[in-house]
């Protein structure tokens, strides 16, 4: 009887003790799984870091790619169409689309467009200018005025620069919101604006672009 107890306490010991041997490895085994978890947490949180350094890099190396690229086009095209309107040589012609595009990134700076709004829209009204007898001076205030005018009404740059063509030619109508809402509060309906000069209009043009409030609204 007495080995019996004394054999039970021993398969009881040993029982705890392959017990408690199962459990020490299990623990071992959830601290290097728990570690190696972390440590590959670690891994993709770097290897994600890094992906989004890469393709942020890539897509702001593109953008300035795609704008370098917009811009070139823009002064090739306004170098075009002032020889096509005013004539002489490309090269020459070239070099004040080179001017003008550099003095208006320094306007874009200061206002509420940005420079390819400005090139853009520029590009846009050479033919109405030059045609108005207009040059360059004249070409660059209107496109910084006209930009920030259109910023302030909301309206779109396409729209814009066609209502500033059609006011340049004397040809103004009633659908030519834009044009009509700066010339409103100077006194002009489009009639009285169609009958001044080519001169006249392109300067009430550039007086009506210098409203006060128009600045504050492109802002707002």
């Amino acid at each position: 009887m007495a080995n019996s107890t004394i054999y039970d306490i021993k398969l009881r010991y040993m029982v705890k003790d392959e017990v408690s041997s199962a459990m020490r490895r299990i623990q071992a085994s959830t601290r290097r799984a728990t570690k190696s978890a972390s440590g590959l947490g670690r891994t993709l949180r770097r290897a994600m870091g890094a992906a989004s350094v890469y393709f942020g890099g890539r897509a702001i190396k593109g953008a300035l790619i795609d704008f370098n690229v917009n811009m070139e086009n823009a002064k090739n095209q306004i170098a075009g169409l002032l020889q096509l309107n005013t004539g002489g040589s490309f090269n020459a012609n070239m070099k004040k689309s080179v001017d003008l595009v550099g003095q208006l990134q320094q306007r874009a700076k200061k206002s509420a467009g940005t420079t390819m709004d400005m090139v853009d829209f520029a590009s846009r009204i050479v033919r109405p200018v030059t045609a108005a007898g207009l040059g360059m001076k004249e070409l660059e205030e209107m496109t910084a005025g006209a930009v920030v005018a259109a910023k302030a009404f909301g309206i779109e740059a396409g729209m814009a620069a066609l209502d500033i063509e059609q006011a340049l030619m004397g040809t103004l109508s009633k659908k030519d919101r834009f044009a009509r809402a700066l010339l409103a509060p100077m006194g002009f309906d489009t009639e009285s604006f169609n009958k001044l000069s080519a001169k006249a209009r392109a300067e009430t043009l550039n007086k009506a672009f210098q409203q006060k409030g128009i600045k504050s609204m492109a802002k707002a």
